[in-house]
C-alpha cells in the first residue's frame, strides 16, 4: 500500500522527526500530540521543506507526489489519503510509532517539549473551574501554553485509537476526517 518508502535514511523510533508539507498541518498536531518532533508551517514552499528536513534530519510528509519522487529514497513518504485519520493510520503504522509513552509531552502550537509547572505560575490563565479541578500544568516555555490532563485528554486518546482501527473513523464526520 506505501510501496513508495524505502528504508529512511533518518534516524527511526523515538528519535524520528518530521517536516510536514502545508497540507497536512492537523496531520502533524496529531504527531506532536503523541509526542514526535514535527516541523510545519503553513507558509512554507517545496524549498523551505527540503531545507528544513535536511538541515534537520528530518523525514518528509506530503501529499505532493512530485515533491516526495523528487527527493532521495528514504527521505520521504508520500500521504495517500486526504482523510487525517487514514494520514495518521499510515504513518504510526509504516513507523512503528509508538502512541503511548510520549503522549502530550510536545506544545501542538510550537513543538517544544513541555515543562512541568507549578498552579501558582499559571493560575490566572486558568479558569476558576480548572484551578479548583486540576493539580498538574505544564506549559511551553517558547508560547506559554499551559496545559492540563482534562476530558480533551480523554477525547485525544479515543481519536488515537478510533484512528487506528481499521475500517474505524475511515467514514469520519467529513472527508478531512474531523
Amino acid at each position: 500500500m506505501y510501496a513508495n518508502f524505502l528504508m529512511p535514511s533518518v534516524p527511526l523510533g523515538r528519535g524520528m522527526k518530521f517536516a510536514v508539507d502545508v497540507m497536512l498541518g492537523k496531520l502533524a498536531k496529531w504527531l506532536r500530540i503523541i509526542g514526535y518532533d514535527t516541523t510545519y508551517s503553513a507558509t512554507w514552499t517545496d524549498a523551505d521543506l527540503r531545507a528544513a528536513a535536511m538541515s534537520e534530519q528530518r523525514l518528509v510528509l506530503t501529499r505532493d507526489r512530485a515533491l516526495a519522487e523528487s527527493l532521495a529514497p528514504g527521505r520521504s513518504l508520500f500521504i495517500e489519503s486526504q482523510n487525517v485519520r487514514e494520514q495518521f493510520r499510515q504513518v504510526v503504522q509504516t513507523f512503528g510509532l509508538d502512541t503511548e509513552q510520549r503522549l502530550f509531552t510536545i506544545c501542538t502550537i510550537c513543538n517544544c517539549q513541555v515543562e512541568p509547572i507549578g498552579l501558582e505560575a499559571v493560575g490566572e490563565q486558568l479558569t476558576e473551574f480548572v484551578r479548583l479541578q486540576q493539580r498538574s500544568f505544564w506549559h511551553c516555555p517558547k508560547c506559554g501554553r499551559v496545559y492540563w490532563e482534562g476530558s480533551h485528554s480523554v477525547n485525544a486518546k479515543g481519536w488515537i485509537a478510533s484512528a487506528l482501527e481499521k475500517g474505524h473513523g475511515d467514514r469520519a464526520r467529513n472527508s478531512r476526517g474531523e
